[in-house]
């Protein structure tokens, strides 16, 4: 295959491009996300912390995650129950996973440990399954690394086009309103195309009804202003959860990035995509708890009205195994990832790079 092109959103597939660009492939990297609806980097940054693995190489991280577009977070991995919060502060040799589970253990009465297990499993992956899914599954979210937080914006973004081009990856911007034309025209011709987007994303951005799988979730963002100097107590990033008995959804997983102003954090919490009652049902009860979490300090949180735009389902996760995609596409997306992580991002796209070589021999 001496030619492919890629349908890009994000970070998603700078690396990929590249890489195939550098072993003699031409590659045409039609770029959406100027033009996509997002109205802040967070709505491409997304909410879960990035860490990086032995295996990851280099080149990988230069490109996914360019200087100036993460912060280390100091505390490590943060979890909060009821009972009280644990970070995981990462010491000079590296902590057996087991002894930090028994202090998160400790935050929960009546529990056993293996909710931490459950939780870490689950933790940013694309689909959704009840807890007894994961028994046989032992692929936890790394919490043995140093843990960062995307701090992206529009320069540090351009910047890694820029070394795209720079490598021999001819760069398209695509217009959005121009999205749902130029995807009937490449259906006609589907060879070589590689399309970065699930199919809720594509469906939205082509103002199309979203394929109505059993529960689609998507991960929502609400930012909340307020002035109280007892957010400097908080880390960087945390995970904040109710209960080990209820499913790592709605208010039983809520994720807060603290504003690097330290004026406002934004609260993540998976929702059902379709249901407008429930994810304003979700926004007020966000507003509680922020309020009963600060409830010692004299404050009223001021819910940002400045998200319109955002369509936060950029992270959606599915509650159902089939595949709606076109099989006439290569698909690169979070779904085929298994989640959000880079490890699984990088494993999925070095098998996908020798699959295009193999082919073109």
């Amino acid at each position: 295959m001496n030619q492919i092109n890629i349908l890009s959103l994000g970070w998603r597939s700078h690396w990929l491009a590249c890489e195939l660009a550098l072993r003699g492939v031409r590659v045409s990297l039609y770029e959406i996300t100027d033009h996509a609806g997002w109205s802040h980097p967070e709505d491409i940054d997304g909410p879960f912390p990035v860490n990086f693995d032995s295996k990851i190489p280099d080149s990988f991280i230069h490109l996914t995650l360019p200087e100036g577009s993460a912060m280390k977070v100091d505390e490590g991995f943060s979890l909060s129950t009821p009972k009280g919060l644990c970070s995981f502060a990462l010491p000079n040799n590296k902590a057996v996973l087991s002894n930090w589970k028994e202090n998160f253990s400790a935050l929960v009465p009546h529990a056993d440990s293996f909710w931490v297990d459950d939780f870490l499993k689950s933790f940013s992956r694309s689909n959704f399954q009840q807890s007894d899914k994961w028994a046989s599954d032992n692929n936890f979210f790394n919490v043995n690394e140093e843990q960062f937080v995307r701090t992206s914006d529009r320069t540090t973004f351009k910047a890694s086009i820029g070394a795209l081009e720079e490598r021999g990856v001819e760069v398209i911007s695509i217009q959005a309103h121009n999205l749902e034309l130029f995807l009937n025209e490449i259906k006609k011709n589907p060879a070589g195309w590689i399309v970065s987007l699930t199919i809720p994303e594509l469906k939205i951005l082509t103002h199309n009804e979203v394929p109505k799988l059993d529960e689609l979730l998507g991960w929502h963002r609400k930012r909340f202003f307020f002035n109280s100097d007892k957010l400097d107590s908080l880390p960087p990033w945390s995970v904040w959860v109710d209960s080990p008995f209820k499913a790592w959804k709605g208010l039983n997983q809520v994720i807060m990035i603290k504003g690097v102003q330290g004026d406002f954090v934004d609260l993540w919490s998976l929702v059902p995509v379709y249901n407008d009652l429930k994810v304003k049902e979700v926004e007020e009860r966000l507003h509680v708890f922020l309020k009963e979490m600060f409830s010692y300090v004299n404050f009223e949180p001021q819910l940002s009205t400045n998200l319109e735009g955002a369509l936060n389902t950029m992270f959606p996760v599915t509650t159902s195994d089939a595949s709606l995609h076109d099989k006439n596409f290569v698909w690169n997306s979070p779904k085929e990832w298994g989640g959000y992580r880079l490890s699984m991002q990088y494993e999925f796209q070095s098998q996908l790079v020798e699959s295009i070589l193999n082919k073109k021999k």
